[in-house]
């Protein structure tokens, strides 16, 4: 069984949970911008140095690449009962984005704005609990994304190469994805990242969580296309299950079979591409070597 999100909130109470979905919260503190639910705006008051700033509070760093993802305690009372967090910290890549940034929403913002549609939607994607910027002069200096986080997950990419001989698992978690997947776009989601990684899925077999993150690249429009949505599902990589993977996105209707020619035209041009970069890359590294 798998467990939403959404229906797990309105157990607590259906006034917080309307008030955590409907109504959010702005203010400046301590040169910060912070926009979060009502019901934790006293615990950032009291607490947001620590909860940034404080290394002696992180139990573990989850990603310390492009960006820095960190898991620290919440030991702070709150209404949907959370213990944990994880705070994403976002980082420019380069000059260049640093000065893009004054003209562009913010990744964390997007992320906040995307978590939030994803569970109206009845979508599973960990707790948004608030996201915050620093800018001067309209650029970003600092900006990080908090959530929930998540009990003991595994990324799907991980179940597949473990278990690709189980056809039994392999069934349900094509059939678990393409749903979300289907009903994600449905919506008016576009993820614009998404891989196997980015699916995890926690809990025990008797109530398991899908849930999706890192949405700081989605967009929300009225209506996705058919190549919006193939584009999107064609970086999942499902390899020898991606017509399975298909046929249960399309719901069993004869017009999969029409996808199956687009979604095999998007793979290879998205194939072409990435040996473009790949020779641009190569070509540049020799490039310094010779000066």
């Amino acid at each position: 069984m798998i467990q939403n999100s959404a229906a797990m909130y309105k157990k607590l109470n259906s006034i917080v949970y309307e008030e955590y979905l409907n109504s959010f919260k702005k203010y400046n503190l301590a040169g910060y911008t912070i926009v979060s639910p009502p019901p934790f705006e006293e615990i950032w008051q009291n607490n947001l140095s620590s909860i940034l700033k404080d290394p002696s509070t992180i139990r573990k760093v989850l990603k310390q690449k492009a960006n820095i993802v960190f898991e620290k305690e919440f030991p702070f009372k709150n209404p949907l009962n959370i213990k944990k967090i994880v705070v994403k910290k976002f980082v420019h890549r380069s000059f260049l984005h640093s000065i893009m940034s004054c003209f562009k929403t913010s990744k964390a913002k997007r992320h906040f704005i995307a978590a939030r549609h994803l569970i109206r939607n009845q979508l599973d994607t960990p707790v948004p609990i608030a996201y915050v910027e620093k800018r001067k002069f309209g650029f970003i200096l600092e900006c990080y994304f908090i959530s929930e986080s998540i009990k003991t997950p595994v990324t799907i990419s991980k179940l597949v190469k473990k278990e690709n001989e189980d056809v039994e698992l392999m069934t349900e978690l094509i059939n678990i994805t393409a749903e979300y997947t289907k009903k994600m776009h449905d919506s008016g989601m576009v993820h614009n990242d998404l891989n196997l990684a980015n699916f995890l899925l926690s809990g025990n077999n008797s109530e398991k969580r899908l849930v999706l993150i890192d949405l700081n690249r989605s967009k929300i429009k009225k209506k996705l296309s058919p190549p919006l949505r193939l584009k999107d599902i064609v970086r999942l990589g499902w390899k020898n299950y991606r017509n399975k993977f298909l046929e249960v996105y399309c719901n069993n209707y004869p017009a999969y079979k029409n996808w199956i020619w687009y979604y095999y035209f998007y793979l290879n041009l998205r194939r072409k591409k990435k040996k473009i970069r790949k020779l641009k890359k190569s070509n540049a590294g020799n490039y310094k070597k010779n000066y």
